[in-house]
């Protein structure tokens, strides 16, 4: 299993998610809940959408390919976490996935730069948003962690194709 980690400054030192990996089975802890991913019995897919603190999940030859989030503090090191938290107790997390076979046979398009251009637009507002609460000294209206790590993401995924394009 390969695991990338994407750095991300949570709001609060406490709202940092907390992970325990054992073999292709990912428990996640945030905010006193524990979710439990389960990759071991799939074949080779990719998630089709983003989960919370998931940023992008792929099977190619039987290998997990995994970006989380990794919070750091403000001088960008990585937060240190228990990762020893009991997990007799989870919530099970649906997860999305789809083939490379269901991918070829319905044909969906590749990304484009310029798709993945207008999906960032389309979240524009929300980061305005978060904005404007925090300036007024409200609650944030989004968690302003997640929805950067789905914009970085993104941006992550315009960089490696238009360096590819060159």
């Amino acid at each position: 299993m390969n695991i990338k980690y994407i750095s991300q400054r949570p709001l609060y030192d406490f709202d940092f998610p907390q992970y325990k990996i054992k073999n292709e089975i990912i428990y996640i802890k945030h905010n006193d809940m524990i979710k439990k991913i389960d990759f071991s019995n799939l074949e080779d897919e990719k998630l089709n959408s983003s989960l919370d603190f998931i940023l992008s999940a792929k099977k190619f030859n039987g290998e997990l390919n995994l970006t989380l989030i990794q919070a750091v503090d403000k001088n960008g090191i990585p937060l240190e976490y228990d990762n020893d938290f009991d997990v007799t107790v989870y919530e099970d997390t649906e997860i999305d996935w789809i083939t490379q076979e269901e991918i070829d046979k319905n044909n969906i398009p590749v990304a484009t730069v310029e798709s993945l251009k207008a999906q960032l637009a389309e979240t524009d507002y929300k980061i305005i948003k978060c904005y404007e609460y925090q300036l007024a000294g409200l609650e944030l209206p989004y968690d302003i962690t997640i929805l950067h790590a789905e914009r970085q993401a993104i941006r992550d995924e315009i960089n490696e194709l238009e360096s590819v394009e060159e």
